[in-house]
């Protein structure tokens, strides 16, 4: 029993699922992993590498369907796979963002508004010209 449940812990399993599996309790599960040398390490390990590969994928399905949005889109589609991969495997992470949208033209120029008003100020102009023209001798145009 002993040996199965060592085993059981090399492959990563959880402590929870060996104990319902091999029917016993969870402390003594535990016990094993804690007891036996080396175990406890080999045991985070695996988990930790697992892990790893299922964020990794998930990631790079959210890539796949999403890039085209931008980081900041993917990254809030599943905020925990973005943060365990930040934390715990970066320099992959960072390779396999997308790529940054586009940014607005911050070189085309500002609008001018004393421009616009002078523009705005004739087009009035004009309007007040061609209503006296169609109104004479009616009374006078007020704002």
């Amino acid at each position: 029993m002993k040996l199965s449940v060592i085993a059981k812990l090399r492959d990563g399993k959880d402590k929870q699922i060996i104990a319902d599996a091999l029917q016993i309790s969870l402390s003594s599960v535990t016990r094993v992993l804690l007891t036996e040398p080396g175990l406890q390490l080999a045991w985070h390990q695996t988990r930790k590498e697992r892990k790893r590969i299922e964020t990794r994928q998930h990631w790079l399905a959210l890539l796949a369907r999403y890039a085209a949005s931008g980081v900041k889109i993917v990254r809030s589609l599943n905020p925990a796979a973005y943060v365990w991969l930040y934390r715990n495997d970066k320099a992959w992470l960072l390779q396999h963002v997308p790529t940054a949208l586009p940014q607005k033209n911050n070189d085309s120029p500002r609008l001018r508004w004393d421009l616009r008003d002078e523009l705005l100020h004739r087009q009035i102009k004009q309007a007040v010209l061609k209503l006296r023209e169609a109104n004479v001798g009616l009374r006078k145009i007020r704002l």
